[in-house]
């Protein structure tokens, strides 16, 4: 063999021992981030996603993934349940439109919360109650205030800017003022599109009621669902079953 063959060998054999650690070391890293599930379609069934970088709405069906980014809407009188791999159940209806601006990623400090931006419409949401200390790990904006969840039951009303607490508590925070708030279970808030502020006060049972049979009317409800045996796994199936097991909007 000459020495301009042995020459190539050679350069082909270090370009294969450069290129392969690369590799190894992108799947290491690979993002561990929260899963993201569409679990019924009720009502009139006008639900419709628009995947990240794409520019179609498409329908939405049960078992959809849902991904970082993603758009969901729903028509006046349709609804759409929406479940994590943590066990977080998010309802939304009423003509919602929800984005999902960012999804927990666990192998990365600085990005520890899923992140919810509802624009218009109604949401009903049941969180893990967090650690005393610990950070929230749900972020919910609306057009006049962010809510910091602690792990707790809601609902969120766009058309009169209030959030509702059910149980345990969260924090929401003026976005024209500032001003922060702590809202117990039992309690609404109202951040006003003019800054101003109504609450925390007690809400009565009507007013829930009323936020209540909008989702009752449509039948929202969760279908079955499976955890994975190790959620840091991000390729671990996380399995349904079509059975309903309990409804996701009753107090």
């Amino acid at each position: 063999m000459t020495v301009k063959g042995i020459s190539i060998i050679f350069l082909c054999i270090m370009a294969i021992a450069l290129v392969l650690p690369v590799t190894g070391t992108c799947s290491a890293l690979e993002p561990i981030t929260s899963k993201v599930y569409i679990t019924a379609i009720t009502g009139e069934k006008d639900v419709q996603v628009l995947k990240v970088s794409t520019i179609g709405w498409a329908q939405a069906e049960a078992g959809m993934v849902l991904s970082e980014g993603d758009r969901i809407k729903t028509g006046a009188n349709s609804g759409a349940s929406i479940r994590y791999d943590d066990g977080a159940v998010i309802d939304i209806a009423n003509s919602a439109n929800l984005v999902l601006t960012q999804l927990r990623d666990t192998s990365n400090s600085g990005k520890t919360q899923n992140k919810l931006v509802l624009e218009s419409g109604i949401m009903h949401g049941l969180f893990e109650k967090v650690t005393p200390g610990e950070a929230s790990r749900f972020e919910i904006k609306t057009p006049t205030a962010v809510c910091g969840v602690l792990g707790t039951k809601i609902y969120i009303d766009t058309t009169t800017n209030t959030v509702y607490v059910l149980e345990g508590s969260l924090t929401v925070v003026n976005m024209e003022t500032g001003e922060t708030y702590t809202v117990d279970a039992g309690s609404s808030i109202a951040i006003n599109t003019d800054g101003s502020t109504s609450g925390p006060q007690p809400y009565s049972e009507a007013e829930i009621q009323e936020v209540a049979e909008q989702f009752e009317a449509m039948e929202i409800d969760v279908l079955g669902y499976t955890p994975p045996a190790d959620t840091t796994d991000p390729n671990a199936e996380i399995q349904f079953t079509p059975e309903v097991e309990e409804p996701a909007s009753k107090i």
